[in-house]
């Protein structure tokens, strides 16, 4: 689908070429991640969230970035940080750059959506079921925001097209 989050094939952080049509009925939260930022505690939250609505189709999606300087990791490290101390099943994409020239394809796409690109490590970008983007929100708003929560229930309600 041109213009979705579905034209993209992209690489996990074991190196497996991912198309994101994988995702076709889901709900996404587009994460860029730092394991170095301070914001890192957000990945409890995450997990939260993760655990709470997966059953109903929402999908957490990890982008590791250098793009902020904190990120002193590999996607397949961070891939183990997050499966070791979190327990976590989300999916991680490989390391790279979230915001200017050198942005992943994903990410340029997102900022034409949105005209805005990360701010900070921990932007969110919600994907609707049908591959387009619902919102973003900054990397200050928590996931366990009502705000946050109330888009993701509301998206996970609606059918797909």
């Amino acid at each position: 689908m041109k213009d979705s989050l579905y034209q993209f094939t992209l690489h996990t952080a074991s190196g497996k070429a991912l198309p994101l049509d994988h995702y076709k009925g889901k709900v996404l939260l587009v994460v860029n991640t730092a394991t170095g930022c301070g914001l890192w505690p957000q990945m409890k939250d995450l997990e939260k969230l993760s655990e709470k609505y997966r059953n109903q189709g929402l999908e957490i999606l990890l982008f590791p970035s250098n793009s902020f300087y904190q990120e002193p990791k590999s996607g397949a490290e961070m891939q183990q940080v997050c499966e070791v101390k979190f327990n976590s099943t989300f999916t991680v994409f490989e390391k790279g750059d979230v915001k200017g020239s050198n942005a992943q394809p994903l990410y340029k796409w997102l900022r034409k959506e949105t005209r805005v690109a990360p701010i900070w490590n921990f932007h969110k970008y919600v994907i609707d079921r049908n591959g387009r983007l619902a919102d973003w929100f900054n990397p200050w708003r928590h996931v366990n925001h009502d705000k946050v929560t109330a888009l993701i229930e509301k998206l996970l309600a609606d059918k797909p097209n």
